[in-house]
């Protein structure tokens, strides 16, 4: 019997540590796998001039090219637990290509070949995937670090990269309970912004196959780009701002540089601290408003903007034309929106007294007539209340002859969507009828020749 208990234990002790290893070994093996479509699309420019270009496609698996040709391609987000990443790769460009994540370690094959004179040449920094491959090619890293990085085509970078074949990847330290960028650098959001450049004549040259050793463009080095993007678009006055939270927020700006040129993305009315580069956190992060962003290079900043309002990012080096157009390029509008959105659910002690005090007799037994009255006083004069401190816009301490001024100022463009107009009392994007209810209870309630509802009196 004691014999039978024993093995019993034994067995039990063998079952826990083999569950053990199964879970570490699951762990281990959990694998994050994306399928990226190497293909043509065709870009639109600002001023109207189609440019052929290569770009990356997220497909659900290999060969259902059932994702959409972006440049910049995609952005591949990584779990923070997830260090383990498989892209599966289908080419159907008419030369090879390749891909690599610079910061990122990974095993590297080069593949070389031999020109004319009989010299081993390195096209690609690591394994091809062939044109029109019908069996899936795959690229492979293992210890996955976080950070921002750019990943872009390796084989014959010069002409590749230049004609869309790049993209950002990015991976948090932690997503929770305090999103991290990296180890201690916690944000609210994040914006990824891809620098990038195209000229022209590459493209047209590529597109008619005229590019190459004996024919009309051998080379890159006569490089002149025409056309600035951020994000694949050059700046227009019609362009739709980028938010980047609210007031207050801590924004992190994914800064990366596709292009061959050098930039140097400026924050007017700005300034931010330089957390990181090409993936590697700073001990001593830097505080500016213009950040130096070589070629393949990746830079983090973080922001936390003390002002709703409109904000221009654009490339100090002044690469700001589209073509021969000015006010252009290399500029995007960001826009950040009010610390707290404005609602009658102001909190105060007067409108916590107010909620308890209407909740409360639903758990109660029924009011008296005298009761009810005293509870609609209490209600009415905490909505009053509310109302005047959120109508007075000009934050003097009562509602007067200039907070009506403003109001009436913004009124014309009642019931058109906005984030910003400060008529917009009850903070619901219009400026309707209930706002004007609310400019009505302040003014009932204010009387001028009284002291400020605040404690900031006026002398």
């Amino acid at each position: 019997m004691k014999t039978r208990i024993y093995s019993v234990k034994k067995m039990l002790r063998m079952l826990l540590a083999l569950t053990i290893v199964l879970l570490c070994s699951a762990r281990v093996s959990a694998v994050t796998e994306i399928f990226l479509r190497a293909d043509t699309t065709v870009m639109t420019m600002p001023d109207g001039r189609l440019i052929e270009m290569w770009g990356f496609a997220q497909d659900s698996v290999f060969g259902a090219h059932d994702g959409i040709v972006t440049v910049p391609g995609p952005v591949l987000t990584i779990g923070p637990g997830e260090s383990h990443l498989i892209i599966t790769l289908e080419n159907n460009l008419p030369e090879p290509v390749s891909l690599v994540i610079p910061g990122q370690i990974a095993l590297a094959a080069p593949a070389s070949f031999t020109d004319d004179q009989g010299r081993q040449r390195i096209q690609s920094f690591t394994h091809e995937t062939p044109i029109n491959n019908i069996d899936p090619v795959t690229y492979e890293w293992t210890n996955l670090r976080a950070g921002t990085f750019i990943y872009h085509s390796g084989s014959h970078p010069a002409v590749q990269v230049q004609m869309g074949l790049y993209g950002c990847l990015k991976k948090n330290y932690s997503n929770g309970p305090v999103r991290q960028a990296y180890e201690g650098v916690e944000f609210d959001d994040d914006l990824v912004l891809v620098f990038s450049e195209i000229d022209p004549a590459l493209h047209d040259a590529i597109q008619a196959n005229d590019y190459g050793p004996g024919k009309s463009m051998t080379s890159t080095i006569n490089y002149e780009p025409k056309y600035f993007l951020i994000n694949g678009q050059g700046f227009t006055s019609a362009q739709t701002p980028l938010s980047i939270g609210r007031v207050n927020d801590r924004v992190l700006l994914r800064l990366v540089n596709a292009g061959i040129k050098s930039h140097v993305p400026f924050l007017q009315y700005l300034r931010g601290q330089v957390v990181a580069e090409d993936g590697f956190d700073y001990t001593y992060p830097g505080d500016q408003c213009a950040i130096d962003l070589p070629p393949a290079k990746t830079k983090d900043v973080l922001i936390v903007p003390d002002a709703a309002g409109t904000y221009l990012l654009y490339d100090h080096a002044l690469h700001l034309t589209n073509d021969t157009t000015l006010s252009g390029g290399m500029m995007v509008k960001l826009t950040v929106k009010s610390a707290v959105p404005k609602t009658l659910g102001v909190v105060s002690d007067l409108t916590v007294a107010v909620a308890t005090e209407v909740s409360e007799p639903t758990l109660k037994t029924p009011q008296s007539a005298a009761e009810r009255k005293l509870t609609g006083r209490v209600a009415l004069a905490g909505r009053l209340a509310t109302a005047q401190m959120i109508a007075d816009l000009d934050k003097n301490g009562m509602v007067d002859l200039n907070d009506v001024v403003l109001f009436i100022r913004h009124w014309h463009v009642r019931d058109v969507q906005s984030d910003d107009n400060p008529s917009d009392l009850n903070g619901d994007g219009l400026v309707d009828a209930e706002d004007l209810t609310i400019m009505s209870d302040g003014i009932r309630n204010s009387d001028i020749r009284k002291s400020p509802i605040q404690s900031g009196r006026r002398n």
